[in-house]
């Protein structure tokens, strides 16, 4: 029987990332909560608190936080935070994630709940759940 509705192999990141931005530019644009520079197509989940943060080509979970952060070309799951200062380019970031102050995150992966010290420097990682660097 044909398959009615939306499909799209997501066995690689890449692939996640551009399946949630179609499966976004489907719904009205939603509204960059106070505190966000949006630019791009962006999709903020409810909740999402900032404060002097730039967002670009993004999907953004519930209930993340961003303080005075970049995120570029990322998909950031429910609950994650980007710290003061970090720079999250091309990532995917699992549920949970914790973003130190002054990291620099570029094509990574994370799994749910990854810690990434303050001023780490991360690039084409991926990170099992629950990692700590």
């Amino acid at each position: 029987a044909p398959i009615n509705g939306y499909w799209r192999d997501i066995g690689r990141p890449g692939d996640l990332y551009l399946a949630n931005m179609e499966m976004a530019s489907r719904r009205p644009a939603s509204m960059a909560p106070a505190g966000v520079d949006a630019e791009g197509p962006c999709h903020f989940g409810e909740g999402v608190r900032a404060s002097s943060s730039r967002v670009r080509r993004s999907v953004i979970g519930r209930a993340c936080v961003l303080d005075a952060s970049l995120v570029d070309g990322c998909l950031l799951l429910d609950r994650t935070s980007v710290g003061r200062g970090a720079e999250v380019r091309g990532c995917i970031l699992g549920e949970g994630c914790r973003i130190g102050a002054g990291a620099m995150l570029r094509d990574c992966v994370l799994g749910d709940g990854v810690t990434v010290s303050p001023g780490k420097a991360l690039e084409r990682t991926n990170l099992e759940a629950g990692a700590s660097l």
